[in-house]
């Protein structure tokens, strides 16, 4: 198990007339990140297609890139074909390690330095995906709907980065409850019902 990279405790106390025991929630880096893969055993909103020569990315396509002339097609098949109402190019980062963004800014700096990146691909969603999540589309859910996508990437590349955290809580000094694969330290103070102002110094 890597290093403990935060604690959060609970001093032993009455509420509501009962006993509550001390609590502590060390957090980690999650040792095998890659146990879980979030295209792929979570539940999405979104569809993610990419394309790469020497990397299995995104969700599983029949589509082959040689199908295509140009990323500019492909947005129009996911329109036309697909009915796809939101569409976000994605671009990849590759220089000891890969990270994926739709924020094709975050690499320009890259250019300079010959370092390897560029599209990837496109995370999209359809008319019938924002109806079955919101029930109508209108500009309000469509913008919901961006919002999702955008999460969507960023946890894919958080898993793609290994930034990954797992947990323990131990009641007393004893392990009572242990789990991995957040992408999120909020998430995990939220189901192990911490917070932020228990955090130890």
């Amino acid at each position: 198990m890597n290093d403990c990279i935060e604690t959060y405790r609970k001093e032993a106390h009455f509420e509501k007339g009962k006993w509550i025991p001390e609590r502590e929630l060390r957090i980690y880096l999650d040792d095998d990140p890659n146990g879980l893969n979030p295209r792929t055993d979570f539940d999405n909103f979104g569809h993610m297609l990419c394309f790469h020569k020497r990397y299995d990315l995104g969700d599983a396509t029949d589509l082959k890139s040689e199908d295509f002339s140009s990323w500019d097609e492909i947005r129009k098949y996911l329109s036309k074909k697909e009915k796809a109402v939101i569409i976000i190019p994605l671009y990849l980062f590759d220089h000891s390690g890969i990270t994926i963004s739709a924020d094709s800014g975050r690499f320009r700096a890259c250019d300079s330095m010959g370092w390897d990146w560029g599209q990837i691909g496109f995370i999209y969603c359809t008319r019938e995906d924002v109806k079955k999540e919101f029930d109508e589309i209108n500009p309000e859910n469509l913008k919901k709907a961006e919002s999702i996508l955008l999460a969507e990437v960023e946890d894919y590349d958080k898993y793609l980065t290994g930034d990954v955290y797992g947990y323990t809580l131990e009641e007393d000094g004893e392990e009572i409850d242990s789990c991995w694969g957040f992408y999120e330290i909020d998430h995990i103070l939220e189901q192990t019902e911490m917070s932020k102002s228990d955090a130890v110094s």
